[in-house]
């Protein structure tokens, strides 16, 4: 049966605030409303017993669902959002990012970071200023930091030599980024 209007009968959500974005649709699963995710984080757990999200389309349009997660094959995410069960409308769900209030997610131990906590962070190697981190990607085994001027260091310790959390500083080992 086909749930007409879906979308349209969430709540509005309001302007963001201090949100992290847990991953977006990327595709639909099977026929009955179920959707594949790309998730920042494959291993967490928080979406699994089902939560409360912002989902923001494409166009910016913001509203408030509750999914819940299970693992598929090949270390695919499957996502089903409460009172979805037509395919077609699953069907545009895809590029909507699924977001959440930092205060909603696990504290976090001393030195321990979110990825989203270093886009915006000053890039330095010793005294040299190299920019501002603008992205963070899941490359699979390691994240891929993107620096402002279309620049890439892997997270490695081989390229990254600390990370200050207080003055929102990331140094890099000498050679990690082209100047």
């Amino acid at each position: 049966m086909a749930t007409m209007g879906w979308r349209s009968s969430l709540r509005p959500a309001p302007a963001a605030r201090d949100e992290i974005v847990l991953g977006r649709v990327v595709g639909v699963f099977g026929v009955s409303g179920e959707v594949r995710l790309h998730l920042e984080n494959r291993e967490s757990t928080l979406l699994a017993s089902g939560r409360e999200v912002v989902l923001q389309a494409p166009d910016g349009t913001r509203r408030f669902a509750h999914v819940s997660t299970r693992p598929g094959t090949n270390q695919r995410v499957i996502g089903r959002f409460r009172g979805l069960d037509d395919r077609e409308e699953a069907g545009g769900l895809v590029g909507t990012e699924l977001r959440i209030e930092r205060t909603a997610l696990p504290s976090l131990d001393d030195g321990e970071y979110y990825l989203a906590d270093l886009v915006g962070m000053k890039v330095r190697c010793g005294d040299l200023d190299l920019g501002t981190v603008v992205a963070v990607y899941d490359q699979g085994p390691v994240e891929v930091i993107e620096l402002d001027g279309e620049r890439y260091v892997p997270s490695t310790a081989d390229h990254i030599e600390g990370i200050d959390l207080e003055e929102r500083v990331l140094y890099v080992k000498d050679g990690a980024v082209a100047v």
